[in-house]
């Protein structure tokens, strides 16, 4: 098996070898190509970049014949869809209500993402609240991260997460270690939570208006 990934969507071609070989002997990776300009302004008589001869890898099964095998799993966009291309000036002009693919916009999708499944796995956490940042109007979630060797997959997650949890809209929590268990925690403020692989913890706290930071070097 081959998986591919390619940037600006989290995607990912997962393909097979013998097949793959066999479909490059006929194409000779040849996949059709498009050109998709940049304008300056509505008039299009100016580009505002090099334009290109561009192909998309996930063209590839339109090369295969009737009978090849193909399927797709498609996630919600909240999970797997939060693109980062567009500079601050022009996100600041994309009308209100469509999406600003920005590095503001993207940051406050991972802190969306994190809260939405923590809620899954039985946190309460906030709803958000809209602020403006860099022109932008965005939704502002709890700001959680967790370093992946806390929890690659949702069963991990909620295999790390009991008991009756809850975060606040104004709230920020940072998991940076893969042995942490978070039982009855109520915060509302800051709490940092670090700790090496191979230490094990157990985490039921009040934090209120406060930012506490814990270093686990050991059991």
């Amino acid at each position: 098996m081959l998986m591919l990934a390619f940037c600006i969507v989290i995607s990912q071609l997962i393909l097979e070898l013998d097949a793959y070989i066999e479909e490059l002997k006929k194409t000779e990776g040849g996949i059709k190509e498009f050109v998709n300009p940049k304008y300056k302004d509505a008039s299009k008589t100016s580009f505002k970049s090099s334009t290109r001869l561009e192909c998309m890898m996930q063209d590839y099964p339109k090369t295969l014949p009737p009978s090849a095998r193909v399927g797709f799993t498609v996630m919600d966009s909240w999970l797997a869809y939060a693109p980062v291309k567009n500079n601050p000036e022009d996100a600041a002009k994309v009308p209100k209500g469509n999406p600003y693919h920005s590095a503001t916009s993207g940051e406050m999708a991972i802190y969306r993402a994190n809260s939405l499944i923590l809620r899954k796995a039985g946190v309460q956490v906030d709803n958000p609240v809209n602020e403006v940042f860099n022109g932008q109007e965005v939704e502002v979630w709890p700001r959680i991260v967790w370093k992946p060797t806390w929890g690659l997959t949702f069963a991990d997650i909620r295999s790390k997460v009991s008991g009756n949890c809850s975060i606040t809209q104004r709230s920020t929590l940072a998991i940076k270690g893969q042995n942490i268990f978070v039982k009855d925690l109520f915060l509302d403020g800051a709490l940092v939570i670090d700790s090496i692989d191979e230490a094990e913890c157990s985490w039921n706290v009040d934090v209120v208006y406060d930012v506490q930071t814990s270093d686990i070097f050991g059991k």
